[in-house]
């Protein structure tokens, strides 16, 4: 009983951490909202920007397409995140088996902590490389250097404006 409680408050805090996120549409059943991988892409495109282009996962009813948009989302961008899924994985997702939403969105909302702590524990001189990759190039006319000096994991999108 305390086992079913301790999962009920798990799924609870799930739909809260998902409607903090802004998605093209509500949810209302995990199952069904995330069996085509277009609202998971959605969500990815938040913590992971430079991953994911959402151009890639058209929402759609056919379930061999659900599968090719999972598969696409799998190894493009689960695989760089250290999520890759198998294919009995993306078979339950993508025929809205009962539960299978709500495990893949638990282990990325583990893997979004485990990733923003290690960012938050990085060199901090990393963020000073950053700026100044950044200030350079804001006030350069040229194609942007390459900010390899740095090897953070940095996933913030930066409005770099060029006049």
């Amino acid at each position: 009983m305390a086992n079913e409680d301790e999962k009920e408050s798990k799924v609870e805090e799930l739909y809260s951490w998902i409607s903090g996120i802004p998605l093209s549409k509500p949810t209302k059943n995990l199952s069904r909202d995330f069996s085509d991988a277009v609202m998971m892409a959605e969500i990815l495109k938040q913590y992971y920007p430079r991953h994911v282009d959402l151009h890639n996962y058209m929402p759609v009813n056919s379930l061999n397409l659900k599968k090719e948009n999972w598969n696409i989302l799998n190894r493009k961008v689960l695989s760089k995140i250290d999520m890759k899924l198998n294919k009995d994985a993306i078979n339950q997702l993508a025929n809205c088996h009962p539960g299978a939403a709500e495990n893949i969105l638990l282990m990325l909302k583990k893997r979004i902590s485990k990733d923003a702590e290690s960012n938050s524990t990085q060199d901090p001189s990393c963020n000073d490389k950053e700026n100044e990759f950044i200030e350079e190039n804001s006030k350069s006319k040229n194609k942007l250097k390459n900010p390899k000096e740095c090897n953070c994991n940095v996933y913030k999108v930066h409005d770099i404006s060029f006049r």
